[in-house]
This record gives C-alpha cells, structure tokens and sequence, in this order.
C-alpha cells in the first residue's frame, strides 16, 4: 500500500520535472510514493529513481479523458491511501475528481489563485470562455469536495486564497525551488554592470522599459543579456530583435536555453532585471528564485512577489512598475551598491530554501493537516 501514487492529470510535459520533485520531497519526508505511468510520466520521470506503475487500462481504448480518468483511479484507488494529480491551469478541468473515493485525499499544485477565480474578477475579455466556466465550477468542486487539499508554493499565495474564502487547513505550502548548496554573491571588478533578463520572453515581460531606462543613461557601464526564445504571437520575437539590435548595450541570446547555458548565464550576471506587468494574481517567479539561490540579486517592480521578497530579505532594489524614471535610478543605484550589500539577505533567504530545511518544514506542515 502507498502512501501517494502521483501523476499529472494533464500531460504537460514540461510539469514532469516538478512531479518529479513533489515525489522526492513525499518520500524524503518519510512517505511510500511511486509515479503512475498515466500520460508521459513513464518516459519523463524514468530517471527519477521513484518506481514506476504502469496501468492495465490504456488510454487509447476510452473515447474520452474523462471515462479514461475514471478508470485509471478505479486502479490505482486499491492501493493507496492519497493522491497527488498535478497542476491547476486555467482551461484544466477538475470534473473527473468525482471519481475519487472520499476517503481518498488528493492534493493538487495551485500555482494561481486567478486560475480559480477568473469569473470573480471580471476577466472575461482577456481570457476564453471555457477557461471561465473552468474557474467557476473547479472553484465549486474545491469547496464541495473536503477531501482535496492544495499545494502553493509559498505563504503570499496562501494568504491570496484564504482571502478568497478558501480554508487554511487545505492550503500546504511546498516551495516551488529548492538548493541543496550556499552560494556567495558574486563580487564585480571594473567590468560594465552585466543584467540579465532570461527565459521564455513575451510581451508582459516589458523589455522595452529596460532598454529605454539603459538608453536614457547612456554611456558604456551596463550591458543588458535577454536570453531565451520569444514568443512569436503577433511579431513579438520579431519586434524584441529589432528593438535589442538598436541598442549597443543589450546582447540577445535568441534561442531556447539549455540547462547548463541557463545556469552559466544567472551565474555570470551581478543582477537578474525583472520588468514584467503586474498579473491578476501572484505568482512564484521561479527565474527570481533561481538567481537569489545562485547569490545573485534582483531589480524588480515594486508589487509582490518581488516586493514581499526585496522588503523580507534585503536581496535587491525596487522600482516603480511601468516608470522609466524610476527603473533608471534603480540601475544608477544597483551600480554604485557594492555586493556585499546583499550578503546577508541573501544567505538568509538561501538558508530558508535549502532542501533540508524545506523537508523539515514540509513534513510538519502535511502531517499536521493531512495525516488523521
């Protein structure tokens, strides 16, 4: 008998890798696990070293997900206690839940509250209507359903859906980044001030208010990296080359990133730059995490995340979102601070985040609201 067989209910292949890690921390937090090879979990999460069940039922002989779901814990219901299912997105839907024995508990990866609340803040124009109906009836089967609890991945998030009226019982903070090391901030020499903006690039990220801040400093002491592949919607990759190619202090890396090239590139910048819009809800910024564990400071817009972090830590500078003024002071300002500045925030927030810190603190917390 498991304590959790674990898969993710949408086949997002790029969520594997945080399957993967959920699992680890169940087992390392004491708990019998193994991955149910329900959609890609058996080619992607093979190298994990959790074991793999590979189901009798297969999906190609049901006519719909739904019918496919319901067989699928109709198997797996015999052998376990819980389940982990994987990620809430905003066009996911949750109605094969109903399958689920209700002595069976299910958690699920919140990474949103707006994926549950799309009906409640009038964002009908900006999103499809399915995706609305999905907020309002996955909202529905949260509340209903006492036996599903909800992984976020830090305390402003929770806070987020306790004022949603969600209940603070069922809400299980699990960092979304971990460290299993310490890394010092890096110390400059005379070199230009290198910022990095890296990852998938759209037009939220607002690249243009950091190579407008740079151009209205001018000079030779700062150099701008955008590195990672743009989005193509509407010309946007197209636009952002001919924008980065105008301005000499901006370096573009155009293509998808390999782990190791993304790891050198936070490595040797003195700052991550994070420009993006305000969104309709917070949201963990896992590149804002990544650099502060690699001992690299951050210059983000003044609302949280960032600014929850910045004021906790000490670990960067902030600026007022969508004013050039203010981002090109916070430049000017991240060029005569010297590294040590950031130390011990750093190293503190480091501390907080390290793997057996988070196992400690993880263990304590699904045991206290989860195991009866």
């Amino acid at each position: 008998m498991y304590d959790f067989i674990i898969f993710e209910h949408t086949g997002l292949r790029n969520h594997m890798v945080d399957l993967c890690n959920i699992g680890q921390l169940l087992i390392d937090s004491g708990f019998k696990v193994a991955i149910a090879n329900v959609t890609n979990e058996g080619e992607l999460c093979s190298g994990s070293g959790i074991k793999i069940l590979n189901l009798i039922v297969k999906r190609e002989s049901f006519r719909s997900s739904s019918s496919y779901m319901k067989a699928v814990i109709k198997e797996l219901s015999p052998i376990t206690k819980n389940f982990y299912v994987g990620s809430i997105l905003s066009y996911t839907s949750l109605a094969w839940l109903k399958y689920v024995p209700p002595h069976h508990k299910v958690l699920l990866w919140a990474l949103r509250s707006f994926f549950f609340t799309q009906y409640r803040r009038l964002r009908l124009s900006r999103t499809y209507p399915l995706d609305f109906v999905h907020s309002i009836y996955n909202s529905w089967v949260i509340r209903k359903r006492k036996n599903i609890y909800l992984f976020v991945s830090d305390t402003i998030i929770r806070d987020e859906f306790v004022d949603l009226g969600y209940e603070r019982e069922r809400l299980i903070v699990r960092p979304e980044r971990t460290a299993k090391e310490m890394h010092p901030v890096k110390q400059r020499n005379n070199t230009p001030l290198t910022l990095l903006s890296i990852g998938a690039l759209r037009p939220g990220k607002r690249l243009d208010l950091c190579i407008d801040a740079l151009e209205a400093i001018g000079g030779s002491d700062f150099r701008l990296v955008i590195a990672g592949k743009a989005y193509t919607i509407n010309g946007y990759d197209k636009k952002l080359e001919a924008r980065s190619g105008r301005c000499p202090l901006v370096t573009r890396i155009p293509h998808r990133l390999s782990a190791e090239e993304y790891d050198k590139l936070v490595a040797d910048c003195d700052y991550l730059v994070l420009c993006d819009e305000k969104q309709p809800s917070c949201v963990t910024n896992g590149t804002m995490a990544e650099a502060l564990l690699m001992g690299r400071p951050i210059i983000a817009p003044n609302y949280n995340p960032y600014k929850f972090i910045i004021e906790k830590y000490g670990v960067g500078i902030l600026y007022e979102m969508y004013n050039k003024e203010s981002l090109k002071n916070a430049l000017l300002q991240a060029k005569e601070t010297v590294p040590s500045e950031f130390s011990v925030g750093i190293s503190n927030y480091q501390q907080d985040f390290m793997y057996n810190s988070v196992v400690s603190k993880f263990k304590e917390e699904i045991s206290s609201k989860l195991i009866s």
